[in-house]
């Protein structure tokens, strides 16, 4: 249950009282806090003089046709043209603390998903689940940072296409040392769940690059299914970006362009089904998005 308190206001105090404050976190613990109060002019001038936009303006408009044809290439993925593209980049390098700007590319941009492995450990395996039903977090309309929890069915239809960018520098831990993102169909059949694997094989030290994987059939009917992304017997990084899980002609990945892969929810939205989640967590492993910048 929730913890709740409450407030004796003076006589003649509400008025004041609800022109400061609001009501806080309603969910866990009862609150209130300074109430959100519109800028003025002068403080929305002090905001604007501290923008990135001007800049990258600037240098979106000393580029050449060709550079600006490859950020509206490298964009497609996120389903941004090439100028927003070219924001959300350089937004992401700046809060990394890097100067300059980035080279677009179509395998990756700005977040990419990282696996991190160091001694003592010697692998990390995450999961994304995907049962027939699940909720996932929504943006409530009109609002700047609401959301509500919504039930998500999938209706699920072979082919299942599998995909990833990738790029890995890793050193081996141990026997059989490898890495993968790989998915766990479950089926029913004749009283007994049957497991079908789908992978892509990861090099230990491959540069850039993509590949997609197709399933076309189980033995009977899909209970769900279940991704993976994992590091064995191996210690360094493993990047990835741009995840494909598609059925039914939709890419059913969360946070498929990686931008939070480690998000985590109160609460309040304890049904909501995580990004990814770590199956075998340990001392010296870690995983959440980073900017890759080579």
């Amino acid at each position: 249950m929730a913890k709740v308190s409450y407030l004796n206001l003076d006589a003649g105090s509400e008025a004041l009282y609800k022109k400061v404050l609001q009501a806080g976190d309603r969910f866990t613990f009862s609150r209130v806090r300074v109430k959100d109060q519109f800028l003025s002019r002068s403080r929305v001038k002090g905001i604007t003089q501290k923008s990135l936009l001007p800049e990258i303006a600037a240098a979106w408009g000393a580029m050449s046709a060709g550079q600006q044809d490859a950020w509206n290439a490298a964009g497609i993925t996120e389903a941004l043209n090439g100028y927003k593209a070219f924001v959300a980049d350089t937004v992401a390098r700046r809060k990394a603390g890097i100067t300059g700007y980035a080279t677009p590319n179509n395998l990756y941009q700005g977040n990419v998903g990282r696996i991190q492995v160091l001694s003592p450990a010697t692998g990390l395996q995450l999961e994304q689940a995907h049962p027939l039903q699940y909720f996932v977090l929504h943006k409530v309309t009109g609002t700047r940072s609401q959301y509500s929890p919504k039930a998500v069915t999938e209706p699920f239809s072979f082919p299942l296409v599998l995909g990833a960018s990738w790029h890995t520098a890793l050193t081996s831990a141990g026997a059989s040392p490898r890495a993968r993102i790989f998915a766990v169909v479950y089926s029913s059949y004749q009283g007994q769940t049957l497991e079908t694997v789908l992978e892509i094989p990861f090099g230990l030290t491959d540069a850039w690059q993509r590949a997609t994987a197709t399933l076309s059939t189980v033995i009977g009917p899909v209970q769900g299914y279940s991704v993976f992304i994992e590091v064995y017997n191996a210690r360094g990084n493993l990047y990835f970006d741009n995840i494909l899980i598609q059925h039914g002609g939709e890419n059913w990945a969360r946070d498929a362009v990686c931008g939070n892969i480690s998000q985590s929810f109160t609460r309040s939205f304890y049904q909501v089904a995580k990004h990814w989640v770590p199956t075998n967590a340990a001392e010296g492993t870690d995983f959440g998005s980073v900017y890759y910048s080579g």
